[in-house]
């Protein structure tokens, strides 16, 4: 453990020297970005469109037909007005801060989830693809080049409320740090070896299903789960067609009997999991008020 911890610290050094090294080849300017996507503080997040279309985005509803690019700043002042502290803070990140060569970590909830660097300056999308629960667009934006594969991790630092935050000093160092730490841990995830796939002889008894009554029941069902009613066939396709599976309402481990029809309940393969949680199995009823 002590050589895995000083090979991590001498990672993390590593990456503070590129750091720098990025400083000097694309200028003083460059910066650390924390960035949210949600739509107010509970709302869903915009981080899949953002993704997909390689951007960063933001608005306000005051802002959402100004182009700050085209138009001089002062030309929309009375709507700027309109905005909190907080909210011109972000604003004016996007607007004039955040550079080609920044970097931006993508923050949901308590997670970082991804990470990329801006390959543009600001612009205003006219074309306003984005476009949040409430109907409004979110046009101002700047391009970026999302990392297609990270390992997200847990902030363990408080980097405010607001939309954008930079990253500096301490808290650049810290998110550095916990993203080197997951990574590792996570590459030392795939290299451990389990073994399977050996062959082992067993004596044992085993109870007998009577496979033909399994297939009459479901010939006279609409192959519908009777929990939840899921269909396979309208979830799959021609794949799905004529699968569900039988459960026995009267566990054969009660021993030798005759059943009909009724004893046997056509359950989707989440249900038949779910109602095998506990001994004896829950009946039919039960899992039906567990549904949320």
């Amino acid at each position: 453990m002590r050589n895995v911890r000083k090979l991590i610290d001498n990672l993390f050094e590593n990456m503070v020297k590129m750091k720098e090294i990025e400083m000097i080849i694309f200028g003083e300017s460059m910066k650390y970005w924390r960035m949210a996507f949600k739509v107010g503080n509970q709302g869903t997040s915009l981080w899949p469109e953002c993704e997909k279309y390689g951007v960063a985005a933001i608005t306000y509803y005051p802002l959402i037909n100004c182009d700050f690019k085209k138009h001089v700043f002062e030309s929309f002042s009375n709507k700027w007005n309109q905005l909190s502290p907080a909210q011109k803070g972000s604003m004016k990140k996007i607007i004039f801060e955040m550079m080609p060569g920044d970097v931006i970590y993508v923050k949901d909830g308590s997670k970082i989830i991804c990470k990329g660097t801006i390959t543009s300056s600001y612009f205003y999308d006219y074309e306003k693809k984005i476009i949040d629960e409430n109907g409004e667009p979110w046009p101002h934006q700047v391009k970026v080049s999302w990392q297609k594969e990270f390992s997200s991790f847990f902030l363990t630092i408080n980097t405010g409320q607001n939309t954008i935050v930079e990253l500096c000093n301490e808290k650049l160092k810290t998110v550095l740090r916990e993203e080197i730490d997951t990574t590792e841990s996570i590459n030392d995830l795939k290299k451990e070896i389990f073994y399977e796939g050996h062959r082992v002889n067993i004596n044992s008894d085993f109870i007998v299903r009577n496979r033909e009554l399994i297939k009459k029941k479901k010939q006279k069902s609409n192959y519908k789960c009777e929990v939840c009613g899921f269909s396979f066939k309208e979830h799959y396709g021609e794949i799905g067609v004529n699968y569900i599976e039988g459960h026995h309402l009267k566990g054969l481990y009660q021993g030798e009997r005759q059943s009909c029809l009724n004893d046997i309940a056509l359950l989707c393969s989440n249900c038949h999991s779910m109602i095998h949680r506990k001994n004896p199995p829950y009946e039919i009823s039960e899992l039906k008020k567990r549904l949320l």
